[in-house]
């Protein structure tokens, strides 16, 4: 299933400056969160980057969310580990009663493809 998103901009934080939002449609909805809101375009980025890097073979894991305890690894795939999983980044919830368990694997694609609109979205709108 393709993932759908959209961006808001908005002083959710009462900073006084805007926060800049992504909302994810379920099943990945957990994604939403994985975004504090006032992320540069440099922070942006480097998280592309990293991913691109495990995309292509260059990075085994890159590891990225927030302070609420949500959670995205980006794996390669690894024919040496038993478990075999496939390449894409795993969403974890650090405070579900099952932390060490995923709630969903996607396409790293589809990750940089998001943050590539975001980033475009935050150019565009600060």
């Amino acid at each position: 299933m393709k993932m759908k998103y959209k961006f808001v901009k908005e002083d959710v934080l009462n900073t006084g400056r805007p926060d800049f939002l992504v909302i994810v449609d379920k099943p990945y909805h957990l994604l939403s969160f994985m975004i504090e809101g006032d992320e540069s375009i440099e922070e942006i980025e480097e998280m592309i980057e990293n991913l691109q890097k495990v995309q292509n073979d260059e990075q085994e894991e890159y590891w990225f969310g927030n302070q609420t305890g949500f959670l995205g690894v980006a794996i390669m795939t690894d024919k040496n580990d038993p478990e075999n999983w496939p390449k894409g980044v795993y969403v974890f919830d650090q405070f579900d009663e099952n932390p060490i368990t995923h709630k969903f694997r996607v396409d790293i694609e589809e990750v940089i493809k998001l943050l590539e609109d975001f980033k475009k979205f935050v150019e565009e709108n600060s």
